[in-house]
């Protein structure tokens, strides 16, 4: 029944195309400064994500489900293992501590929300603390972050990143890092 509704919509674009008249396909947009979020999943999303950004990991288990899952495949160090709730907070407070992480500075302008999933796409901008205390190392590379949210809380965080190509640079510190 799908792939017969599926067959149908597709022979209907390409005829509606064919006369001329059929559905625009456009790059999506980032999203405007006070844009308001569609829905509630990307609500929380988005506060999901801006504690993440901000590696503020007290934030981020209150949007938590107690059934909440993570997972990096992309990770070569992880090997595509799912963490739960605990287990997340305690890895991501470990990378905050052993790499000297002063934020993961997330740049996501693509964005959209679909029946409680949330995806976002853009750049993980990593910012760590070297013994210099002037200067910090930049890690800088592609990522997708994926959301499932349901009722009111994140239930699922999957991340993808470009580990093969990341982008590292030696960067100054602000007074305030």
């Amino acid at each position: 029944m799908m792939r017969n509704s599926l067959a149908a919509a597709l022979a209907a674009m390409t005829l509606a195309a064919g006369s001329g008249v059929g559905p625009v396909l456009a790059q999506s947009a980032p999203v405007p400064a006070g844009h308001q979020p569609s829905d509630q999943a990307e609500q929380i999303a988005r506060r999901y994500v801006s504690a993440y950004s901000e590696a503020d990991w007290d934030t981020m288990s209150a949007l938590m489900s107690d059934d909440f899952v993570f997972a990096d495949r992309t990770s070569p160090e992880l090997g595509g293992q799912e963490f739960d709730k605990e287990g997340t907070l305690a890895m991501f407070r470990q990378y905050e501590t052993q790499g000297r992480i002063v934020g993961l500075f997330l740049d996501f302008p693509r964005v959209f929300s679909s029946n409680g999933v949330v995806v976002f796409s853009g750049h993980v901008n990593a910012l760590s603390r070297t013994s210099d205390p002037d200067y910090g190392i930049r890690w800088r590379a592609e990522q997708v972050l994926i959301l499932t949210v349901r009722d009111g809380q994140v239930v699922r965080h999957d991340d993808f990143a470009n580990y093969a190509a990341p982008v590292i640079s030696r960067e100054r510190l602000e007074a305030d890092q």
